[in-house]
């Protein structure tokens, strides 16, 4: 069986030797961490994935890559996709609350090795058949309710979330399994640092099933848009999540990997005659940004709010009512502040997509995007298989969904990286439609030019 596609795969270990807390608490490895690349060749156009066992990519890390890969391989930055599978207990990250030693130099290391990897990957390609087979799991839960005192943490079972876990099968022309791309769209968060180990929780037992089950293969996850869903590890009386120790993250990894060994027996490879990428940076609008004058309305009446709240005699959580009933305050006080300095623009992304074939469609989309977002962008393509992903390229914090913001969230939500305040559930509509627009692209190149070659004199 003859197909151009090509596939090339290598992973190499990005475990930090050792982390130490901001305390001095030492955190032993309690499984490796990696970064695995793909490299997908055909008709000489080239495609490079890497999935990474770290919580985020910052810009800085993504542009180091990128610029070594091109170097090396020759492989254009915009086919070049970083998803970053977002285990919280990986290496040490440059977080605006946490700044652990080392974690400028482990950031380099790390986008280093992940550009390596590609490299590696490109010198083994070989021929490939593509397959693909879905499944709903039901192991996802969103992590957000409604409350009347604002919108917090906890269990929300009615909420929407994304059960389907994703299976792309790679073979070589024997229909021997030599790769697979799994996607699930949850934190990664059965277990935290503080369970403490360092460790790539569900997905490293995940990959790890699909490679003992077929020797000689070599598996990948991608974390979908799981920004405001966790898995449904709670405690015994189901009202808040619980966080468990590498063994519980183990346990549901092998859950996840039998209904991934189940889709890879129900995956049919076939040859696929092309491949395609695409890119753009959009802006994402910022949530209350209409208007200097609406800013100060609001923040005025959100500053009423807060005498309104702490003037009631509640003894229980008085304390924490306040401080949640406080919080529009600040953002509201931040956006104004970026009004008079002129920054409330919006924030620009990128999204990238990757079509294998004319069946399989791969989103990039930067930062945390909720399920709603990756459930749209599904909706929008009823005839592929479509991996949404989040924690892709530049980390730039939650994008909530038309959801979220109705539920209350934006109010009380995480800002974007260093923004003044939080993204807009307009922000949906936008990533939506963007993927739309360049998963449209290649195929319109593609008949374009053989509209051109049919009428062609010979």
């Amino acid at each position: 069986m003859e197909t151009p596609l090509k596939v090339g795969l290598a992973r190499l270990d990005i475990t930090p030797p050792i982390r130490i807390g901001e305390k001095g608490k030492v955190f032993p490895i309690g499984t490796p961490l990696y970064a695995t690349a793909m490299v997908l060749e055909c008709r000489r156009k080239r495609i490079a994935l890497v999935c990474a066992d770290t919580g985020l990519f910052v810009k800085e890390m993504v542009e180091v890559a990128r610029k070594r890969i091109e170097r090396l391989t020759g492989i254009p930055a915009d086919r070049i996709m970083l998803n970053a599978s977002h285990t919280h207990a990986g290496g040490p990250l440059p977080l605006p609350w946490s700044r652990e030693e080392g974690c400028e130099e482990y950031l380099a290391f790390v986008a280093k090795k992940c550009a390596d990897a590609v490299h590696m990957a490109d010198k083994v390609r070989q021929p490939t058949l593509i397959g693909y087979a879905k499944a709903d799991v039901n192991l996802a839960m969103h992590r957000y309710r409604k409350t009347d005192w604002g919108v917090r943490w906890g269990p929300n079972p009615d909420g929407p979330a994304d059960q389907e876990l994703t299976l792309v099968r790679f073979d070589n022309l024997d229909h021997t399994p030599i790769a697979f791309l799994a996607s699930y769209a949850s934190h990664p968060t059965v277990s935290t640092l503080g369970g403490g180990t360092v460790h790539g929780d569900f997905p490293f037992f995940l990959r790890q099933v699909l490679e003992r089950v077929y020797p000689g293969s070599t598996a990948l996850f991608a974390t979908g848009t799981g920004g405001d869903i966790k898995i449904a590890f709670l405690n015994e009386d189901k009202s808040d999540f619980k966080y468990g120790t590498v063994e519980d993250a183990r346990r549901f990894g092998l859950i996840f990997g039998a209904e991934a060994v189940k889709l890879a027996e129900a995956a049919k490879t076939v040859p696929v005659q092309s491949i395609a990428a695409a890119s753009t940076t959009v802006k994402l609008p910022l949530f209350g940004a209409k208007g200097r004058e609406s800013v100060r309305r609001e923040l005025a009446n959100a500053e009423k709010n807060v005498k309104k709240v702490a003037a009631k005699v509640i003894a229980k959580n008085a304390e924490e009512r306040t401080r949640i009933a406080g919080m529009p305050v600040e953002r509201f006080r931040r956006l104004l502040e970026a009004y008079e300095k002129g920054k409330v623009e919006g924030v620009p992304v990128e999204v990238q997509v990757i079509t294998l074939g004319d069946h399989i469609l791969i989103a990039g989309l930067p930062g945390e995007p909720m399920a709603d977002i990756g459930l749209g962008i599904k909706k929008s393509f009823p005839d592929r298989c479509v991996l949404p992903l989040g924690y892709t390229n530049q980390y730039v914090g939650y994008i909530p969904s038309r959801y979220m913001e109705s539920i209350g969230w934006c109010n009380y939500g995480s800002e974007p990286w260093s923004g003044p305040t939080t993204f807009s559930g307009a922000s949906e509509a936008i990533l939506v439609k963007t993927v739309k627009n360049l998963a449209g692209r290649p195929s319109q190149l593609r008949k374009k030019k053989e509209k051109n070659r049919s009428g062609a004199p010979r």
